[in-house]
């Protein structure tokens, strides 16, 4: 299960989201695709992916490769 850290602290600016972590202040831009990993926290992996699939976001698995056909 992944899930957020509890000393992050978030602001949706719609198209991106900014997390700053309380403790260490260390700041991370997240873009559109990140934001919506990001939003189906607390989820397995397979969350996840769905949410990045439903994003636009082509699944990659590790390991595969893309056939050109």
């Amino acid at each position: 299960m992944w899930t957020p850290n509890p000393q992050a602290l978030v602001t949706d600016l719609g198209n991106e989201l900014v997390v700053l972590h309380a403790e260490s202040g260390e700041m991370y831009s997240l873009n559109a695709t990140g934001r919506a990993a990001w939003l189906a926290l607390p989820t397995p992996l397979e969350g996840i992916v769905a949410a990045l699939v439903a994003h636009g976001a082509p699944p990659k698995l590790p390991g595969a490769t893309r056939s050109r056909g």
